[in-house]
């Protein structure tokens, strides 16, 4: 964080967008109380914890991870619709932190070579102004000490899951949606696939298709900020 950074939180603190509370943390809007109380998932961090079962005999991976919990309407729900759609890229931040700490505590992490963020059309890009998914990397980067590589294209435009019905989820997108840009800068490495919202797994699943398809030689390991209970 810059000197001006610091020296502007610590003039003007943050009010906790949960409990209302001053808090400090630079940007964030969260502060540590809210942030760690966030309703999460089991067995994070192990290699095959449930949610790894929406992706069995439908892609190939290492493991399969989510720390907290969305259900519609909830805590998690509500923070993320403010970090994807209203701006507040300084809850988003904070998000990542936690999902990078978190994960950085268990040895699974140790297998990543680099992390790749889900990305978005560059047409939802540009109305938007920034990939959520590429702040969750950065933030989860500085936690585990591993690049990130925007190595993986949206080709064409797909529409948020989070919105659809369970059999709309479960149709449509393809490994087709998306392409490695240079997969010279993948071969061979361990990927944390990145994402914020998983929900049948079906975006998550193209992508590692995708990247399968384009650099045979690599590994990949999924990991999300939330999931669904579906």
């Amino acid at each position: 964080m810059s000197l001006f950074s610091l020296l502007t939180t610590l003039v003007a603190p943050h009010d906790c967008v949960i409990c209302g509370r001053t808090t400090t943390a630079p940007e964030g809007h969260l502060c540590e109380w809210c942030l760690y109380s966030l309703p999460s998932y089991a067995g994070f961090g192990a290699k095959m914890p449930e949610i790894a079962d929406r992706f069995l005999r439908r892609t190939e991976f290492y493991s399969a991870n989510a720390l907290l919990r969305y259900d519609r309407g909830n805590v998690v729900s509500e923070l993320i619709k403010d970090f994807k759609y209203n701006g507040m890229q300084g809850v988003g931040r904070r998000l990542g932190e936690r999902l990078g700490a978190e994960f950085a505590s268990h040895t699974l992490s140790l297998q990543a070579d680099v992390i790749v963020p889900m990305p978005i059309h560059i047409l939802k890009r540009m109305r938007r102004g920034y990939n959520q998914t590429e702040i969750l990397a950065t933030a989860v980067s500085e936690k585990l000490a591993i690049p990130v590589e925007r190595q993986l294209r949206a080709t064409r435009p797909h529409s948020t899951q989070t919105r659809k019905s369970l059999l709309q989820r479960r149709q449509g997108i393809t490994a087709d949606y998306f392409r490695v840009k240079n997969p010279e800068a993948l071969r061979g490495k361990h990927i944390l696939l990145l994402d914020d919202v998983i929900t049948t797994g079906s975006t998550m699943v193209a992508a590692a298709s995708a990247i399968s398809r384009d650099v045979p030689s690599a590994t990949i390991s999924l990991l999300a900020l939330a999931a669904t209970a579906d």
